[in-house]
């Protein structure tokens, strides 16, 4: 290793950053693995590509760090879901990690962010969230004003869940919300329920299992429950409008509706006069 050639061994083989040249280069280990998760190809990136980084370093429960790029603004998923930049390292290799990644941020001014903020969205749509809960297995979960976003990226989702991209869900289509705080070694979840899926089933393991779900640790509790809150105020908000209009709507409008459907020929006289009788309680 020279100066300007640093190597860092991870899980899909050795990056090397080649700051004469300005390059980083994965070359990829042989074997079953990369192939099932298609990170057989080797991959060189300019950095004037590299627009950003995320760095998840090891901590106490987790003893394995991760980082990935940003390229061109974007995060490079292949086909399986997993980002084509990441790579899994050994905590005794943070520092190497730390030391080289500031270096590049010195050299080229690229942005640098913690976890999994970025995945595979703009970074001026990450600005847009209102809030942005995150936890370390690479599950996020972005709030905005009408809908909020689960993602679930990383490759311990892919191979324990098979979750990949990104899930919208818009407020008004919440049937139901679950949430219950962290305690103890006991995690947290906020959960929801939408039309169409299968009802959620409650308990930490199953939301742990449930795409439209995210699981957070004991210091997370606070902006969790603030997250629920805001979600069930807009839902009301979303909702009134509708209950005003349908309030608004006078037995004389309604009529001025129907008559219009009557000249149209839409309807006959006959159910033009029932209608009559029902909206003035003849």
């Amino acid at each position: 290793m020279s100066e300007n050639h640093v190597y860092i061994e991870g899980n899909v083989g050795t990056v090397e950053f080649d700051f004469e040249n300005q390059k980083v280069m994965y070359q990829r280990k042989s074997g079953l693995f990369n192939r099932a998760m298609k990170l057989d190809e080797n991959l060189v990136l300019s950095f004037d590509e590299i627009t950003g980084v995320e760095l998840d370093p090891p901590s106490l429960k987790q003893i394995n760090g991760s980082f990935c790029f940003l390229v061109n603004g974007k995060k490079l998923f292949n086909e399986r879901g997993i980002d084509k930049t990441e790579l899994i390292f050994p905590r005794s290799a943070l520092a190497t990690v730390e030391k080289t990644l500031n270096r590049m941020q010195e050299t080229i001014g690229l942005k640098r962010y913690d976890g999994h903020a970025q995945d595979n969205m703009e970074i001026e749509q990450m600005d847009n969230a209102k809030y942005i809960l995150k936890n370390n297995v690479g599950d996020s979960l972005l709030v905005f004003d009408t809908y909020l976003i689960f993602k679930h990226k990383g490759m311990l989702n892919v191979l324990a869940q098979g979750f990949k991209g990104d899930k919208r869900i818009m407020f008004q289509n919440i049937t139901a919300l679950e949430f219950r705080k962290s305690v103890g070694f006991t995690s947290g979840y906020i959960q929801v329920t939408i039309p169409g899926g299968r009802e959620s089933l409650r308990g930490t393991t199953s939301a742990a299992g449930d795409e439209n779900s995210i699981i957070f640790g004991l210091q997370q509790n606070d902006i969790a429950e603030e997250i629920v809150n805001y979600i069930e105020q807009r839902r009301t908000e979303l909702q009134q409008p509708t209950v005003a209009a349908a309030q608004s709507i006078s037995p004389a409008d309604e009529l001025r509706k129907f008559k219009t459907l009557l000249d149209d020929g839409v309807i006959t006289e006959e159910e033009f006069l029932h209608k009559k009788k029902e909206l003035l309680g003849m």
